[in-house]
């Protein structure tokens, strides 16, 4: 009777502490990534596979949206990015170029957060990311 209950007790205590060690795993802390725009201001970058462009210069966001000139905000708070205030000329072009000018220039106002990685910056908006390559 012993036995069994000094076993009973033995893999209570084994089965506990492989609990609490799984649930340690579980909350472990992750760092935060901070965001600067030091390594990229002021240089221009060339949206994958078009002609849109953008800037970053201080607290301000600039470039080509595909028919027409942009320009805004941009602030950074710790690894929040916000792109807001955005404007553009209003230059006359098809319909269907005027359109994808309009869903770019709608995501970039949803980016929440941004990745540097050496010539290319990623631009993790709402509802996709938007990759940018430094232009040449």
């Amino acid at each position: 009777m012993k036995k069994i209950f000094f076993g009973i007790i033995a893999i209570t205590l084994i089965g506990g502490c492989t609990a609490m060690n799984n649930q340690a795993k579980n909350t472990e802390i992750k760092p935060i990534e901070l965001i600067s725009l030091k390594p990229i201001l002021n240089k221009e970058f060339i949206l994958e596979n078009s002609n849109i462009t953008i800037v970053f210069e201080n607290n301000k966001v600039y470039g080509f949206s595909g028919v027409n000139r942009y320009f805004g905000r941009v602030e950074v708070d710790g690894s929040i990015l916000k792109i807001s205030n955005l404007g553009s000329t209003m230059m006359a072009a098809p319909e269907s170029e005027l359109d994808k000018e309009r869903k770019f220039l709608q995501q970039l106002e949803t980016a929440k957060g941004l990745k540097i990685d050496n010539n290319l910056i990623i631009i993790k908006t709402a509802s996709k990311d938007l990759k940018f390559n430094l232009k040449r």
